[in-house]
């Protein structure tokens, strides 16, 4: 067994250093690049013991980071990153009562707020199309840490008690965030444009409703 099991190895080793080399060659070789995200962010439903309430309106926002790409055969890559990002987005009218006696109230939408850090860890595959162009196919997980989180409001709404803009306190929204992305690429010669999805698979509430955020990215970028 142990034999069978070296040998396998020896044949994986020797085929991933003859790969490497033919991947260097490629437009997706390996080294560092940059990466520039326009954002669309897509907060999803509040959810509790299967019933589903729209409190979000999208929104948009950016982030930038850098990428560095590990050639894992012919075709295969391993990408990891790390950036900062910005995004926003909305609450979708929120009711505040007001005088209950002559049945006014007020319907205000709070932006919410994050800058944080981003982690991707991409697994790809590379299909050259042309001698200096590839289409890239990718997915895998992507972390997120919000060190900054606001819900802003305009300052002559009537809130009827103290109000916090802190979306990590009062509205018991989690920092720290996990989702699973899918992508594709089109490298060209150093540069590079993209269309990527991700899917939140982390509750972000700290109580019994569940909350997820999702996104949908256009990609720029160049590589060195």
């Amino acid at each position: 067994m142990k034999r069978i099991l070296f040998a396998i190895l020896s044949i994986f080793a020797f085929s991933s250093i003859g790969a490497v080399a033919q991947y260097n060659e490629s437009p997706c070789r390996a080294g560092w690049g940059i990466r520039a995200n326009i954002d669309i962010n897509i907060p999803g439903h509040f959810r509790l013991n299967g019933e589903s309430v729209k409190m979000f309106k999208n929104g948009a926002g950016i982030s930038l980071g850098a990428v560095y790409s590990i050639p894992v055969g012919p075709y295969f890559f391993f990408q990891p990153g790390a950036g900062l990002f910005y995004d926003t987005y909305r609450y979708d009218n929120i009711v505040i009562e007001g005088d209950s006696d002559q049945g006014r109230h007020t319907t205000v939408d709070p932006a919410v707020r994050k800058i944080g850090i981003r982690i991707p860890l991409h697994f790809g595959y590379t299909l050259d199309i042309w001698e200096k162009a590839a289409v890239a196919f990718y997915t895998g997980p992507q972390f997120d840490y919000s060190f900054y989180g606001r819900v802003s409001a305009s300052d002559d709404i009537e809130w009827g008690e103290p109000y916090s803009e802190d979306l990590f306190g009062p509205y018991n929204q989690r920092r720290f965030d996990i989702a699973w992305k899918v992508g594709v690429g089109i490298p060209m010669n150093r540069w590079y444009v993209g269309l990527e999805a991700a899917f939140g698979l982390l509750d972000l509430m700290r109580t019994d409703f569940t909350f997820h955020e999702n996104r949908v990215s256009l990609t720029l970028g160049y590589n060195f």
